[in-house]
Order: C-alpha cells, then structure tokens, then sequence
C-alpha cells in the first residue's frame, strides 16, 4: 500500500464532505438563528399590541375628567395587566417598562392604603399624572410595534 497516495486520495473524499457539513451546519445554525429572531418579533408585536390597548383603556377610565378613576384603574390593573403586561414587559422599551411599574405601584397604594398615607389632592394629583403616563405608554406602544 501506497500511503502518500492513500492520504492524498483520502484528503480528495474526505475533504470535499467534510467542507459540506461544515457548510451545512452553518446554513443550519443561521436558520435556527432566524426562526427564533421572527418568534421574538412576533412576541414584541402582540405585547405592544396588548400594551396599546391597555394605554387606550387607561386612558378612557383616568381621563381628567372621569368619575371614580381609583376603581376604574384597579380593575383594569386586574383584568389586564397581571393575566399578561406584566409578563410582556420584557418586551416593550425600557421607558413602558417604567411606566408600567408606575402603574403597578399606583394600583398596590391604591388597594392596600396602610402602604402609604395621601391627602386628597396628593391622590388627586397622582391620577392625573396617570393620565399623562398612559398617553406616553399608548405613544410609546405605537412606536414600538413599527420597528
């Protein structure tokens, strides 16, 4: 047996199918790559989705104007946004995030009073900001969803 014509025609097959399950592999790993980035776009777009609809509501029960906003709030904080903003949170930006922690403070004050003592121009005042956070949040969630 001849070996350096055994390496070389060793290196002729092997070499070409190694290269191809290289190649292979890559091509794999680029389309796993991309499924998973559309799955992660599709999540980002419903909870903005679900982000602007909350904004839109929240803004319908806080605005200036509005009677009984305190219990309006409280139920939509628990028809919406514990079942799932709160889990979508790590998809909206950084700054509806804030917002939405906001919320969740608001609505923690709101049902349990021993956690902080308000005169009624401070819960007044408080709302109002609501109404101002909820704008930004309904901005913010339609920006987000387009990009």
């Amino acid at each position: 047996m001849d070996w350096p014509t055994f390496w070389a025609d060793a290196v002729k097959i092997l070499g070409p199918a190694t290269l191809a399950a290289f190649v292979t592999h890559l091509s794999g790993k680029r389309q796993f790559e991309m499924a998973k980035w559309k799955l992660q776009q599709g999540d980002r777009v419903a909870a903005n989705k679900r982000l602007f609809v909350f904004a839109q509501q929240l803004q319908g029960r806080v605005f200036p104007l509005a009677e009984n906003k305190e219990a309006e709030f409280v139920e939509l904080v628990e028809e919406q946004y514990f079942p799932a903003l709160q889990v979508d949170a790590v998809h909206v930006s950084e700054e509806a995030a804030k917002i939405l922690v906001d919320c969740e403070d608001i609505y923690y004050c709101s049902t349990k009073p021993e956690l902080i003592q308000e005169t009624e121009d401070s819960r007044k005042r408080l709302f109002d900001e609501l109404f101002d956070k909820a704008q930004k949040l309904a901005e913010n969630a339609r920006t987000g969803a387009n990009q």
